[in-house]
């Protein structure tokens, strides 16, 4: 249940296959729109203000769960999770940390903390400001976090469009919002803790990352799928946590169009739900093409 998004284009349909089976509905933002492949446009360093209008398109969503296209998601082990509670991984140090604001050479540093992030908290509605204060980090410092992937439920999402509100046209940058929104939502031991397992590594390029993977973990980051061969390769490792995605990686290598077919029969059938009727139409044909005749129920 819920809704997923993440930052690409150019591997659309290679997210939208992974993803798309597991929930209900998938939305890809990148620095280039791409009308075809629904791929909205959307700049990561201040993601989250195109957030609000996402969370009123879908309103009968139980939450909604971003994630970055460098992070691999293992679905199957939030089960567990409560949908009900915030989700980001602040137990995760090389995630989760504070910097100085004071006695750091970096100007970008001081502008976020002084200028803006205190702005934005001294404006803050009574609770908001409390609770940001009490759970939030000690004098002259500021909570980072990658915020590479984190999850709203429905009861917390006026909270979120509040709190983007307060943000204006200030420039604050997505890694110093996120923790300052969760912070001021609610206090750190009432999130929940399933992303405090993640694989979260720095040490490694992201083109080696294959080398960290676990099933076990809920996700791993860092992760690179720049074509075809490197989601082949993770659908493959993937199947460790998934056996269906083995399947669908001897189909993606062995019948290449399949791959294609069903990624542009979801295309097909994701289209009228954005009452774009001209476009699954367009995408539809492409679907049946090389087929003849499949169902998707």
């Amino acid at each position: 249940p819920g809704d997923y998004w993440s930052w690409r284009s150019d591997t659309a349909l290679e997210w939208r296959l992974l993803y798309g089976r597991i929930f209900k509905t998938v939305i890809i933002l990148s620095e280039q729109s791409n009308s075809e492949l629904a791929v909205e446009r959307g700049q990561l360093e201040q993601a989250y203000k195109y957030l609000p209008k996402i969370f009123d398109r879908y309103t009968s969503a139980e939450g909604f769960l971003f994630l970055q296209d460098d992070t691999i998601l293992n679905y199957w082990n939030l089960l567990p999770a409560d949908k009900n509670k915030l989700w980001i991984a602040d137990q995760v140090s090389n995630s989760w940390f504070a910097v100085p604001t004071r006695g750091n050479d970096s100007a970008w540093f001081s502008s976020q903390a002084n200028k803006m992030v205190k702005k934005v908290v001294n404006t803050m509605p009574a609770h908001f400001q409390v609770s940001y204060k009490e759970n939030g980090p000690a004098k002259n410092s500021l909570i980072l976090c990658s915020s590479d992937v984190f999850y709203v439920p429905r009861r917390f999402l006026g909270d979120f469009k509040d709190l983007v509100g307060l943000v204006g046209n200030l420039e604050i940058h997505h890694k110093f919002a996120i923790p300052m929104f969760f912070l001021a939502m609610d206090s750190p031991p009432h999130f929940d803790s399933v992303f405090n397992k993640m694989i979260y590594r720095t040490d490694i390029p992201s083109k080696n990352s294959s080398s960290i993977y676990s099933a076990l973990a809920p996700a791993v980051h860092p992760w690179s799928v720049a074509n075809e061969p490197d989601f082949i390769k993770l659908v493959r490792i993937m199947a460790e946590g998934d056996p269906f995605r083995l399947l669908l990686a001897c189909v993606c290598v062995s019948l290449n169009n399949w791959f294609h077919c069903y990624s542009y029969g979801n295309m097909a059938l994701f289209y009228p739900g954005l009452n774009q009727t001209e476009l699954a139409l367009r995408h539809m044909p492409r679907d049946i093409a090389p087929t003849k005749f499949i169902m998707w129920s």
